[in-house]
């Protein structure tokens, strides 16, 4: 499972000619600002006459492990992730503890030391970078004086991995900062099974064995399931309550059909499950309780909805997936005689709802 596909996206737009490297870099930003990071290095000074580089955030001395995933490509047999990320505070705190850096300043990073497999490269051209103890790459600075820029760290083994790395000014306006440690944990291959949590409360966080997110009280899923949530019949695609079973609801020649799916999305027989709606017109008081049959071939349960009733059209789906938990409600919203309105649960003027 791939994690970080922005890096082989990037990757594939060197190939596209001039401008790769600022397409690539477009890329990282957009999808670092989407999802975030776990090790963030933020780089200040002390406020002593003369002045110390310190270090804010995330990372120092292995206060967060964070994950590598399998690669693929050129990477095929490594494990990578886009850490750490690191910038230049920006305003000095309320207190005066950290400060900006001085004007003028030319930041490095120093390796102090890194386990044996683990290394960095720089983003876009994905240059091997702080390959030995004692070298430094320096960061260049913005129009503002600034930078934001987020390195890949990479392993060549499984397990765990630590680097100590130190802040270092060219310019010499500040002392070097302390050594701060990043740690990364390489995650299981395609091979391994983890559990996570389906509502991702923890966010990337897996298990070694099923069980229940702490958080939700889900039960946990194989990581590699919930990967896809489009619907493969043009309607509208839920994830129900237990974390396993999915659903498609869709209107077509005047007919409701349901259709179940696994948590891989890999269709199931509808023969397993029991299904009642409740249909309206929108805006109307006059509620139609029916029954659904399952369709030949087990493909998907079925109810004629009654022409008279008219558009747009309403449909309450009441399911058990006879797990214990009762009747889960779905809503669905038709505009006219073909396809539902909306096509996912997501999207934001969807109008398919579940209770």
């Amino acid at each position: 499972m791939i994690f970080w596909g922005f890096e082989r996206a990037a990757r594939k737009l060197r190939s596209a000619g001039p401008g790769w490297a600022l397409g690539a870099l477009l890329c990282l930003v957009l999808a670092s600002a989407a999802r975030g990071h776990e090790i963030v290095l933020r780089v200040g000074r002390d406020n002593a006459e003369r002045g110390r580089l310190v270090v804010a955030g995330v990372g120092q001395a292995r206060a967060v492990c964070a994950p590598l995933y399998p690669g693929d490509d050129e990477f095929l047999g490594k494990w990578m992730h886009d850490q750490p990320q690191i910038g230049l505070v920006r305003e000095d705190d309320f207190f005066g503890r950290v400060c900006r850096v001085l004007p003028g300043s030319l930041i490095g990073l120093r390796r102090v030391s890194a386990g044996a497999g683990l290394g960095f490269a720089e983003p876009s051209t994905f240059r091997p970078i702080l390959t030995r103890d004692g070298e430094i790459y320096w960061f260049i600075v913005d129009e503002r004086g600034g930078f934001d820029i987020t390195l890949l760290a990479t392993a060549d083994r499984a397990g765990e991995h630590a680097a100590t790395l130190q802040f270092v000014d060219l310019a010499g306006l500040q002392s070097e900062s302390a050594p701060v440690t990043v740690c990364f944990r390489t995650t299981a291959g395609p091979d391994v099974v983890v559990y996570v949590c389906p509502m991702r409360c923890e966010g990337e966080k897996t298990y070694a064995a099923a069980g229940r997110c702490p958080v939700c009280g889900m039960g946990l899923a194989d990581s590699r399931a919930h990967m896809d949530h489009e619907p493969k019949h043009g309607g509208t695609f839920f994830m129900a309550p237990d974390g396993r079973h999915h659903l498609e609801g869709t209107l077509e020649r005047g007919e409701f059909r349901v259709f179940f799916y696994d948590e891989f999305t890999r269709p199931v027989s509808a023969r397993g499950f029991g299904a009642r709606a409740e249909i309206w017109r929108v805006g109307s008081d006059v509620i139609r309780p029916v029954g659904l049959w399952v369709a030949p071939g087990d493909a998907f349960q079925i109810v004629a909805a009654p022409s008279e009733i008219g558009f747009p059209l309403r449909v309450k789906l009441f399911v058990d997936f006879h797990d214990g938990a009762g009747e889960q409600v779905f809503d669905f919203e038709f505009e006219g005689p073909a396809l539902p309105a909306a096509t996912n649960q997501g999207s934001p003027d969807t109008k398919a709802r579940r209770h």
